[in-house]
């Protein structure tokens, strides 16, 4: 309860939602998981380490939806993977991130930028 008496929702317990999202993935439920991972996204205060695994997560997710039909993917799968990998430019994770976007890329009919 807050000061004037009104009910207060239980704050978000990060590490829990990244645990239920994981187990989604591992799953194959991708489009389950995203939500989840948008709500630890949202969140300011969250470690750098876990907000670099959300963001890989939610580019899989996004690659993994879009998997049957990436032009109609491609904007999503572009700026989740970028954002990716923007969080960490010595990531361990750069050369996959780098691949998928030169896949999305060549799949679209982007050639040249694929190339890059």
């Amino acid at each position: 309860m807050d000061e004037q008496g009104n009910p207060v929702s239980k704050p978000l317990e990060p590490d829990k939602i990244l645990a239920e999202a994981e187990r989604l993935i591992s799953e194959g439920k991708f489009s389950e998981a995203l939500p989840q991972l948008e709500q630890i996204r949202a969140l300011p205060a969250i470690p750098r380490e876990m907000r670099e695994k959300v963001l890989y997560h939610i580019s899989d997710c996004v690659w993994a939806c879009y998997a049957d039909n990436p032009l109609a993917g491609y904007e999503a799968i572009d700026s989740s993977t970028k954002e990716a990998l923007n969080a960490n430019l010595r990531s361990r994770r750069v050369p996959d991130a780098l691949l998928r976007l030169g896949l999305a890329n060549c799949n679209v009919g982007n050639l040249t930028e694929g190339k890059a």
